[in-house]
């Protein structure tokens, strides 16, 4: 088990230490865990040194949630679990950010992110960028949408609401709903 998240190796035994202890608590039915690589040496959010810095944080995390996936899997719990790996941004299509030659600044408008397991429909690309990945190309996906798609896996209704510090409701999903190629 070690060895499939690659507990034994340096290179991914923080990471893959956490991943193992995510599939622990599903075990046990936690129903929400969050695992984060953070790395304070190289961080996911660089504007400089990037094709270093994405290199070492990729070989860092691809072999602890490929065994997470297949762990779960194995255990018959990958169905009921989703997994999504996603950051808070996407990137600048051009590079030479904030100063350095290789950095790209924070993105809004494009991201890529991917999703496992949840029972969902899984082995397709849902939605598209312009070939240097500035702008959508065809099919957007809103926060709201990725929102709504997480919750209906919940079971969490989409018109649930919450009260803000008014008092006021607040709908958990403004303007979202399942990615209908998912769900």
């Amino acid at each position: 088990t070690h060895k499939l998240y690659g507990t034994d190796d340096p290179v991914t035994e923080d990471f893959g230490r956490q991943c193992l202890m995510a599939r622990r608590f599903l075990e046990r039915d936690v129903r929400f865990v969050q695992v984060t690589h953070s790395d304070s040496e190289v961080q996911w959010d660089q504007h400089s040194n990037l094709y270093l810095g994405h290199t070492k944080n990729a070989a860092e995390v691809d072999k602890p949630i490929a065994g997470l996936l297949t762990d779960l899997k194995s255990r018959g719990l990958l169905d009921s679990t989703l997994v999504l790996c996603m950051g808070e941004f996407g990137r600048t299509p051009t590079l030479g950010t904030q100063g350095s030659t290789d950095g790209r600044n924070h993105w809004p408008y494009v991201m890529s992110m991917s999703l496992a397991g949840g029972g969902f429909r899984h082995g397709q690309i849902i939605g598209a960028s312009s070939r240097d990945g500035g702008e959508i190309a065809e099919r957007p996906v809103t926060p709201g949408d990725l929102a709504a798609t997480i919750y209906h896996h919940m079971g969490v209704p989409l018109n649930a609401t919450y009260n803000d510090h008014q008092g006021r409701p607040i709908f958990i999903v403004d303007e979202g709903a399942p990615l209908r190629e998912l769900v």
